[in-house]
Formats: structure tokens, C-alpha cells, sequence
């Protein structure tokens, strides 16, 4: 383990990382977690982790949390951010936020906000589903 932190040092000092840290992905990881957490008090007809993953995924057009570039990093904590002043304010669909470096139209209504929300929920089901298929079929193996 020694050698391996050791290793992704010198690997960081020749080649920094495009993509967050292990440290900004727990970060992230957390703030994800209390916003689903607060979600959930105010609306506990489903659970909400995979819609904010979902949401993260869709609007910074990444595949996984530790795949955000560094330089979005700031802009994915203000929307989180941005999504919970909404949530306090009464309205429970994510911002739409223009700012983010993402790869939709920033025009988008917050019906349409709430659409993607929910396919990226049932995307992200729906391949955490496959991933837990293949770790079993490997655990077998």
C-alpha cells in the first residue's frame, strides 16, 4: 500500500491528474450524499442518491463522479449548493445552471430538469444493475 502512495505522488508531480481528487471526490461524494439525505425528508416517496449522481452525470456530461475534471469541480459543489437553496425555498427539481461547463442547452425548463432527472435515475438503476451482475458473475469465477 506504502508503494502505491508513493507511486501516485511521483505519477502527480510528472503528470498531474485532469480529474478530481481523492480528496474532492470524498468531498463530493459527501455533499451528494446530505443534499439525497435532505431530498429524502422532503420528499420520502423514493429514494433520491441516484437522481443527484444522475443529475451530476447528465449536466457536466461525465460517466462517474471521479471522472469530473478539475476544473468543474467548484462549479459541481455550487450547483449542489444551488440545489439545496432551492429545496429550502419549496421547489424540490434540480437548477438548471448555465455555468457548469455542461454539454446541454442551459434553456431548459424545469420540467424538462425534472424529465432528465428521472431517465438518469432509471439509467443509473439500470447500470448499477449490470455492474452488480458482473461482480457477481466474477465473484464465481
Amino acid at each position: 500500500k506504502d508503494l502505491r502512495q508513493r507511486l501516485q505522488i511521483v505519477e502527480n508531480k510528472v503528470a498531474p491528474p485532469v480529474f478530481i481528487s481523492d480528496q474532492q471526490a470524498a468531498q463530493l461524494s459527501g455533499q451528494v450524499k446530505a443534499l439525497a439525505v435532505y431530498l429524502q425528508q422532503k420528499d420520502p416517496t423514493r429514494t433520491h442518491f441516484g437522481s443527484v449522481y444522475g443529475t451530476i452525470y447528465n449536466l457536466f456530461g461525465v460517466s462517474s463522479y471521479s471522472r469530473i475534471r478539475r476544473g468543474q469541480f467548484e462549479a459541481v459543489m455550487q450547483f449542489l449548493e444551488d440545489w439545496r437553496s432551492k429545496i429550502d425555498a419549496g421547489d424540490l427539481t434540480a437548477p438548471v445552471n448555465s455555468n457548469n461547463n455542461s454539454n446541454n442547452d442551459p434553456s431548459r425548463s424545469q420540467g424538462q430538469a425534472s424529465s432528465i432527472v428521472a431517465e438518469q435515475l432509471d439509467m443509473f438503476e439500470e447500470t448499477k444493475a449490470k455492474a452488480n451482475k458482473a461482480n457477481k458473475a466474477e465473484e464465481q469465477r
